[in-house]
């Protein structure tokens, strides 16, 4: 079965699961069945710790000296880069732990480089 044959919302999202089966008799998740979470009428929660460390953003810069750029013929030259979402350390298996459902799209990582100039 794949997690597409059931539409309970623990079931939408894209942690990779490794389902109950008579084959397979794992308390990792219930066994693949919209009512599966069921006990005795009562709905139970799947729970799993978030815990993260996130490097979010990351800035490193280098101005030129002045003695140099002067004979260029610029009061100031610098050069930059920039990176945001580079890392996350976390034992989540969803796409983000920072999400509050596991159907939405995930943080993407973005890098900017660019030039300072100064005249």
């Amino acid at each position: 079965m794949t997690d597409l044959e059931t539409f309970s919302v623990i079931r939408r999202n894209t942690i990779k699961k490794n389902w109950w089966t008579p084959d397979n008799p794992t308390n990792d998740f219930v066994m693949n069945n919209l009512s599966a979470e069921f006990m005795a009428g009562i709905r139970g929660t799947m729970y799993q710790p978030a815990d993260f460390i996130r490097l979010k953003d990351l800035t490193l810069s280098y101005d030129f000296p002045l003695t140099l750029i002067q004979k260029i013929g610029f009061s100031s030259f610098r050069l930059y880069a920039t990176g945001r979402n580079l890392l996350t350390f976390t034992k989540w298996r969803g796409l983000d732990p920072e999400l509050d459902t596991q159907d939405g799209t995930p943080l993407q990582k973005e890098y900017v480089f660019g030039l300072s100039l100064g005249f």
